[in-house]
């Protein structure tokens, strides 16, 4: 098979094509695709150059394909029961809501230190008072309790080391 094929192929499997619709839109004939497309798709070149597409793929191009897919998922009337049970699942543990997140994103919450909760104060108000937004918050942030002056060497004034 010539490599243009391969990646022609390989794109349109990426693009959702079924493996003969990939195949024949490649420039391959027809009854060729019909009878041969599961055996295409698993060449050598095919695989190499789907690997090599996916190497380029960052986890947070991923992640946020993946959180595409899902929202088309769960938005789709014409989904059944069976399809729409794991995307509802996925969903609630992407958000928190239940499994290994939910333990991870509620000790994240009760573990935030007085100084990162006054900074998340303080530039919630900040972005509200810029939009012109009214939220229940006192007049004025929570202030950050003082740091101890930084020497030229980067070490705090008070260290002895």
């Amino acid at each position: 098979m010539a490599k243009k094929h391969s990646a022609a192929i390989a794109l349109g499997l990426i693009d959702g094509k079924s493996p003969v619709e990939a195949c024949v839109d490649a420039g391959i004939k027809e009854s060729t695709a019909k009878a041969h497309a599961w055996e295409i798709i698993k060449s050598p070149e095919v695989r190499r150059f789907l690997v090599e597409y996916g190497a380029t793929i960052t986890r947070s191009e991923l992640s946020n394909l993946a959180r595409a897919r899902l929202a088309e998922a769960l938005q789709d009337p014409n989904i059944s029961g069976p399809e729409l049970v794991p995307a509802i699942r996925t969903a609630l543990e992407h958000g928190g809501e239940i499994g290994a997140n939910r333990e991870i994103m509620h000790k994240h919450q009760i573990e935030l230190s007085p100084a990162i909760q006054a900074l998340l104060s303080k530039r919630i108000y900040e972005i509200a008072q810029a939009e012109g937004k009214i939220i229940d918050m006192p007049v004025e942030p929570v202030s950050l309790p003082a740091l101890p002056p930084v020497s030229s060497t980067g070490l705090h004034s008070n260290d002895n080391s």
